[in-house]
């Protein structure tokens, strides 16, 4: 039997829709649950999201950061 993944992991934020791009906050929703870092060449998209925890990064920055050991 299929059945459908779920559209959302049930993550809610206060005031609503945080991010301006709805399908954006899909990819939130996993970092904050994951406590993991978003790397993405369209920081612009996740302005604010500090607040909650999560850090967001270039790729270049994120194999600047791995190569340092960070």
């Amino acid at each position: 039997m299929y059945s459908e993944p779920p559209t959302s992991s049930g993550l809610c934020f206060a005031d609503g829709q945080v991010l301006q791009n709805p399908d954006d906050e899909r990819i939130l929703e996993v970092a904050v649950q994951s406590r993991a870092m978003i790397v993405t060449h369209n920081q612009k998209d996740f302005v604010g999201v500090e607040q909650f925890g999560v850090e967001v990064r270039t790729p270049a920055e994120f194999l600047r950061m791995s190569r340092a050991g960070q």
